[in-house]
């Protein structure tokens, strides 16, 4: 038996498959092992923005739904601007977000309008992330990345330095709050209660 939708393929990350029709059973399989892997992200990052520094100090309404795990500062990396520093609110709408039609500095002619990151496997040795490129709402590219988590290092790297930078900031904001949530469970594990 077969189905019009997604199968085993990077399109699941984005939600988009155009391949067309697939056995029921790929269907299942893949939906149930989804489930079990990915922490779904909806937003995606522009691929041009290379992020710096936290952007506390833009007001977020739920900053750890962010692309990156929270809003960053940071410069354009657009060919032609690099280094070209926006707005705050170029910052909060564009570069944080992805699908930045209305920046007068995305190039016409592009391999990807945005990029994703997802973590599938998290230990207390490494992580696997995922990531994927979409142009026009659709799958560009899709990878794999690793990171030691004891020794802060990427056993496999990004090779473009952008994405690279932009990988290292979803880490940092992914194992902060892991940390923030395993203290804030602690504490309250050692709350005393009265009788």
């Amino acid at each position: 038996m077969f189905a019009a939708g997604p199968a085993s393929c990077p399109a699941l990350l984005t939600g988009y498959c155009w391949h067309g029709v697939y056995p029921v059973s790929t269907i299942a399989a893949t939906v149930y092992s989804l489930r079990l892997m990915v922490r779904w992200e909806n937003e995606l990052a522009c691929p041009f923005f290379v992020p710096t520094t936290e952007a506390d100090d833009i007001p977020w309404l739920h900053p750890s739904r962010l692309p990156l795990g929270r809003g960053w500062n940071g410069h354009c990396g657009a060919p032609g601007h690099e280094g070209f520093a926006p707005t705050p609110e170029e910052i909060k709408q564009n570069c944080n977000l992805g699908y930045a039609t209305t920046c007068p500095r995305l190039p016409k002619e592009r391999d990807c309008d945005a990029v994703r990151f997802s973590v599938v496997r998290h230990s207390d040795s490494h992580l696997v992330l995922w990531f994927v490129f979409e142009l026009q709402h659709r799958p560009a590219g899709h990878g794999t990345l690793e990171y030691k988590v004891p020794t802060r290092e990427w056993k496999l790297p990004h090779p473009n330095e952008r994405i690279q930078r932009m990988a290292d900031c979803y880490v940092q904001s992914y194992l902060s709050r892991r940390v923030s949530a395993l203290d804030s469970a602690s504490e309250q594990l050692s709350i005393p209660t009265e009788h």
